[in-house]
């Protein structure tokens, strides 16, 4: 019998190989063969006729002559036996562990959904290489993300928000990204598009790779326009159109809201930047605050104020507390929001049992016929305090191109590149979410705007001059007197940061 065995580095096979052994074929065949014939016996030799006289016996022969004794040879003492050579045996290498990296991730269930999945196919594509695991920021983001980064222990690749990573930066807190770029020409995620221009570099260097994008459209319930007799809107359409056509669809009674947005008076600046007013003197480390201009004053007042308080065709924050108000529960006409709002509007993930059949319109243009829209690339970069930058870099491309890519249309998000979202994008909103125009999102792309890139800190001067802005007008108070307040916060911030300069 013999015995062969196959080995690889999973597990270990074995075959055996039956033997037959040709043992006692000679008996056999001899029990086989026939009878031997007898061999014949001698006759006896005659008798002689005459008897002869006996010759007489010979002499005895002498003995030898004695020979002296020889003396006894001592037996050679016997060898010890050579021993068979063995061969050595050959010692695996010591098996090496694969390196370890981390990437933070959104708390939102669908961005979860979307970077399990890339865990699991980046560790499949990198196994016994890089082991990725992902870190849920659960409850606020931003603040653990501030809090880990400050302590030196944030994870290699982070998931940031495009407005702001600059002061990041500023503080040595992320790598550049250009020397890898270069060494792996890897220049796919970063369109020539102004919302990239200004959300991924810094001072002439790359600092974010983007992963996914949102930009805004207007989305509307077909069915409260036709139950209020209100015409559609259609593209090219105005502010004040919108304006009109909110106060025309609330009904309180109903508790039916013509208009909602979120976030708070700085996101609503796509409707000044179409009638090409922009809050600061550039967009780039601005020097002057520009929020008192007369037109933001004036879309302010007719949209907040006189939206919360006067036509009430906005639901306040405390309508909005309990969850039961939204486009996505049927009760809002005209919703400003991006794609990342999808999942909750149809499909599996719907808040109303089959979802609402809702519509998407370009943004509003201004008197000149300028559009804005807002635009939000976001995306990952690399914590200057890791030890594996290197395979963080791996990871980002993988997140950018294609095998990453793929998943990322599940969370509504859009792609992070026009390509790529008509590669993936496109397919994924209409099975999934019922967009039936989602040509409105790639063209809104083209006009994606982004608030002010600046290293002064967007959540200080949230914090200190435009939250308590937006809650006064919230109250009643006018945008002129709410915004003249806010406006020499702003630039004293301003002012304070560039001497620290």
């Amino acid at each position: 019998m013999t015995t062969g065995s196959i080995r690889n580095q999973k597990r270990t096979r074995r075959a055996f190989i039956a033997g037959t052994a040709m043992l006692g074929l000679g008996s056999v065949l001899a029990a086989c063969a026939p009878a031997p014939t007898p061999t014949p016996v001698p006759k006896p030799p005659a008798a002689p006729t005459a008897t002869a006289a006996p010759k007489p016996a010979a002499a005895p022969t002498a003995p030898p002559a004695p020979q002296p004794t020889a003396k006894p040879v001592a037996a050679a003492p016997t060898a010890a036996p050579t021993p068979v050579p063995q061969p050595t045996p050959v010692s695996k290498p010591a098996a090496v562990a694969p390196v370890s990296i981390r990437i933070s991730v959104w708390p939102s269930a669908f961005d979860k959904e979307v970077y399990d999945a890339i865990v699991v196919d980046f560790n499949k594509a990198n196994e016994g290489k890089i082991k990725l695991t992902g870190e849920d920021f659960v409850g606020n983001y931003m603040e653990k993300l501030q809090i880990t980064v400050a302590g030196g222990t944030a994870p290699d690749v982070l998931y940031i928000m495009p407005f702001d990573w600059q002061e990041y930066v500023l503080n040595g807190h992320h790598v550049a990204l250009d020397d890898y770029r270069k060494r792996d020409n890897w220049n796919a995620p970063w369109p020539d598009l102004p919302m990239y221009k200004y959300y991924c570099y810094w001072e002439g260097k790359t600092y974010m790779a983007p992963a996914d994008t949102g930009i805004s459209a207007i989305f509307y319930l077909p069915e409260l326009f036709d139950k209020a007799g209100v015409p559609h809107p259609k593209d090219g359409w105005t502010n004040e159109d919108l304006i009109e056509k909110a106060i025309k669809l609330t009904d309180a009674k109903a508790k039916i809201f013509g208009f909602q947005t979120q976030g708070w008076v700085n996101f609503y600046f796509p409707f000044w930047r179409a009638e090409g007013v922009l809050e600061y003197d550039k967009m780039v480390e601005p020097v002057k605050a520009n929020w008192n201009d007369p037109v933001i004053v004036d879309l302010c007042q007719k949209i907040i104020v006189e939206g919360f308080n006067k036509h009430k065709f906005m639901p306040t924050p405390q309508d909005l507390g309990g969850g039961t108000i939204g486009l996505a529960r049927g009760n809002v006409a005209i919703f400003y929001d991006g794609s990342w709002s999808l999942p909750p509007m149809w499909g599996a993930r719907a808040v109303k049992p089959g979802g609402v059949n809702y519509e998407v319109v370009t943004h509003p243009v201004g008197k000149k016929g300028g559009r804005a829209a807002w635009g939000n690339p976001i995306g990952h970069g690399i914590f200057s305090k890791s030890k594996q930058q290197d395979e963080a870099w791996q990871l980002i491309k993988f997140i950018t191109s294609d095998d990453g890519q793929k998943h990322i249309p599940r969370s509504g998000r859009m792609n992070n590149t026009p390509d790529m979202i008509q590669k993936h994008w496109v397919r994924y909103a209409r099975e999934n979410f019922n967009v039936k125009n989602p040509e409105v999102f790639i063209e809104s792309m083209k006009v994606g705007a982004s608030l002010a890139v600046t290293t002064y800190g967007r959540l200080e001067i949230t914090n200190k001059a435009l939250g308590p802005a937006f809650d006064k007008m919230l109250k009643g108070t006018s945008a002129k007197e709410a915004l003249d307040e806010a406006n020499p916060i702003i630039q004293q911030l301003l002012d304070a940061r560039r001497a620290r300069k």
